[in-house]
């Protein structure tokens, strides 16, 4: 349960700094890597984009996560039944 808990609120903590600075909720979230070199481009072309590309990321990172949890933990229980 704490881990859960602790997973949003970094996620909440990212997206607050995606909408302020954006490459530094990629930063916060990824590290310094691809994520933020895309990021910090689009932020210097316009605000907007790099907001944009930021929250996406930041929001989809997550989603694709626990799918594969899922498919994981799935996957092992057929396997076990098999």
């Amino acid at each position: 349960c704490k881990r859960e808990s602790a997973m949003g609120c970094n996620q909440l903590l990212s997206l607050i700094c995606a909408y302020l600075l954006p490459p530094l909720g990629i930063y916060w979230r990824f590290g310094c890597g691809m994520e933020f070199c895309i990021s910090l481009i689009l932020t210097c072309l316009a605000w907007v984009p790099g907001v944009v590309y930021s929250c996406i990321m930041i929001g989809c990172a997550d989603s694709k996560s626990r799918d594969l949890k899922g498919l994981s933990s799935d996957e092992g229980s057929t396997m076990e039944g098999a």
